[in-house]
């Protein structure tokens, strides 16, 4: 029984950072690439680097999104059962 709490302790909130990693990853990329193309460049200057620097942000984003994810799961459910 202690072997699966210390296992749920650390690989719930885990998952639960990786799942919100990925969802804002998808989330953000798609409207920062449209931002990217109509507001900071326009699109017949669009060149390679530019996809790049929105796969960069849309994985910063994506991060902040998976901590808070991460970090809303450990602070409403976790704790609540300990």
């Amino acid at each position: 029984m202690q072997k699966v709490k210390l296992f749920a302790n650390y690989c719930i909130p885990v998952v639960w950072g990786v799942v919100g990693l990925a969802v804002g990853v998808v989330a953000l990329n798609y409207p920062l690439s449209l931002m990217w193309e109509r507001v900071i460049v326009k699109p017949e200057n669009v060149t390679p680097t530019d996809g790049l620097t929105v796969i960069i942000l849309s994985v910063i984003g994506g991060v902040f999104i998976g901590a808070a994810a991460r970090s809303g799961f450990a602070q409403n459910r976790w704790t609540a059962r300990h």
